[in-house]
């Protein structure tokens, strides 16, 4: 046994039951603590008693950097790393500190290292770094440029500009994403951009834009991206679509092209819709193919991507050709409006007799749910994985709870099918009461409806309760696998202005062997347009039948 190895095992058992529990009374006091300052003396005395706990070394370096204890800082941050986790984003924190701290210093050398090696090790935020006044000391060196990113974009051509954000690009995605090239090689990806770069001058900006989120979705997840209209506003149509097993139908639109409504788009710029179809296909990020009948609908309303895909000149108009109600094709011209109050635009479901479904009623709220006597059952709809003002998700799952206890419930259905995430530790209440929750456990008593938008954060949920308990899935697959690689990093490219985010954490909900695309629905009900228009939900109407069948079977 090395000499390394026996001094870590001497340590590990120093400590005497009454030290035990005095580090462990110390953990409490430190996490209670109202700030660094506050904590420091209570994690030196507890690192004394105990010395491998990565994290609490992490935490001290913080603590003694801000009271200006330089070296002692570096001593806890290399602590830190030699107890720590192992994975990149541990040690890119830890290196950035490190950075910092030789910097206070004036040891430019090591500070100009230690930041090398955080932002090769994935180090999130780059604009964190050149607004971070503990680097100040390195800015005036030529090497801060080229690190932080921070040449004067004010001062390049229109080229010059785009191939400094194609270059800055490449490099963020390449540094934070957890592993860029499973679609490409790293040389074929690199010849991509090499091309792209030379290709630049001859191309229009909407080109460049398009060319960009290409690029993107070569990376092959559903997370990374850059989208349209997240910072960069690009006019859109006023017209509204959505995927149905029919097709492509217009739902809703400004009333000045309302005789478009109910009508199953087959043309888009003269091009059939498959076509354009397969050029969104190379540009939509996407972890499966539902992503694309999610997304899609919103980019065929942008003449500038129609136009950047290579369909139509660049224009602020869009040629679209619909088969009407009655079989035959109309062609209509519809232009942008920059100022588009959709309150008053009209609607398929405008001359349906019937109520709004449930799934069609508060998609505003994150969560609710309302009683359904006539199935024994509690809907519930989760909207979005974040806290509502009004009651916090802890909150909310206790009155979900306390409701199906104290009333004549025994099953719960949980609509996830329009949740695009959000911060999945804030699905623990609602995951954990549905696990203690007594009358909705067994086949039969939990009901998930699932579609194109149940993704990141809401997939997660919706693995979770898979594991856990015994869900019947009802709906559509979702839009993302029980395993995936996920997060939003944001990113800003400095000429054009675009955003975007690259994902750089895996997220493993399900077990290691579970390679599946996406949660498939036990019970399918696929959307479909002659039910949307009439106010019915064929997820809900399947739960319905289902349980009259179940309940046929028994009698």
């Amino acid at each position: 046994m090395s000499l390394a190895i026996l001094s870590l095992l001497v340590v590990a058992h120093l400590a005497d039951p009454g030290d035990a529990v005095r580090y462990a009374h110390l953990k409490e006091e430190i996490a209670a603590a109202k700030d660094l300052k506050t904590a420091k003396p209570l994690m030196e005395e507890a690192v004394k008693l105990y010395a491998q706990d990565g994290d609490l070394w992490w935490q001290l370096g913080r603590a003694r950097l801000q009271a200006k204890e330089y070296d002692a800082g570096i001593d806890a941050y290399q602590r830190a790393l030699k107890f720590g986790a192992q994975g990149n984003k541990f040690r890119a924190g830890a290196f950035y500190d490190l950075a910092c701290a030789y910097a206070l210093k004036g040891e430019k050398e090591k500070a100009f290292s230690f930041l090398a090696q955080s932002l090769d090790a994935g180090f999130r935020d780059l604009q964190h770094v050149r607004e971070d006044t503990d680097l100040q000391s390195l800015h005036a060196d030529k090497r801060w440029v080229d690190l932080a990113a921070t040449k004067d974009v004010t001062k390049m051509s229109r080229v010059e500009g785009w191939r400094y954000d194609l270059w800055l690009l490449n490099r963020e995605v390449s540094r934070i994403h957890l592993n860029p090239y499973t679609r490409y090689t790293k040389a074929e990806q690199e010849a991509w951009v090499r091309k792209l770069n030379a290709d630049i001058p001859r191309m229009t900006d909407h080109q460049i834009q398009v060319a960009f989120m290409h690029y993107m979705r070569r990376v092959n997840d559903g997370h990374s991206s850059i989208r349209p209209n997240h910072a960069t506003p690009n006019p859109s149509i006023p017209v509204q679509f959505a995927w149905f097993e029919e097709g492509l139908v217009v739902t809703a639109a400004d009333p000045k092209y309302r005789e478009l409504l109910g009508g199953k788009v087959v043309k888009i710029a003269g091009h059939p819709i498959g076509e354009v179809m397969a050029k969104l296909d190379e540009i939509i990020p996407q972890d499966n193919s539902q992503d694309l009948l999610a997304r899609s609908p919103r980019y065929l309303t942008i003449p500038a991507m129609l136009h950047g895909i290579g369909f139509m000149p660049d224009r602020d108009e869009v040629e679209l050709t619909v088969q009407t109600e009655d079989g035959s094709p109309r062609t209509v011209t519809v232009r942008t409006e920059k100022e588009q109050d959709q309150s008053k635009w009209v609607a398929c479901r405008d001359q349906s007799e019937a109520a709004s479904p449930a799934y069609l009623k508060h998609r505003d709220k994150p969560y609710w749910f309302e009683p359904m006597p006539e199935l024994r059952a509690v809907y519930m709809q989760y909207n979005a994985v974040r806290n509502d003002p009004a009651e916090d998700t802890a909150a909310f799952s206790r009155r979900l709870l306390d409701y199906i206890d104290g009333h004549d419930v025994d099953r719960l259905i949980v609509d996830d099918r329009w949740n695009g995430g959000g911060n999945s530790f804030l699905n623990l209440p609602i995951v954990n009461g549905i696990i203690g929750c007594k009358k909705i456990q067994g086949h039969g008593h939990l009901f998930v409806i699932t579609g194109r938008n149940t993704f990141s954060a809401a997939q997660n949920f919706t693995t979770d309760i898979g594991r856990a308990c015994d869900p019947i899935y009802v709906g559509e697959p979702t839009g993302s696998s029980p395993n995936f690689v996920g997060e939003s990093v944001a990113f800003s490219l400095p000429y054009s202005k675009l955003e975007g985010f690259v994902s750089d954490l895996y997220w493993q909900r399900s077990w290691p062997m579970d390679f599946r695309t996406w949660i498939a629905p036990d019970l399918p009900a696929a959307p479909r347009f002659d039910l949307y228009r009439a106010n019915r939900d064929p997820a809900m109407e399947a739960v319905a039948a289902y349980l009259k069948a179940a309940a046929g079977a028994k009698g």
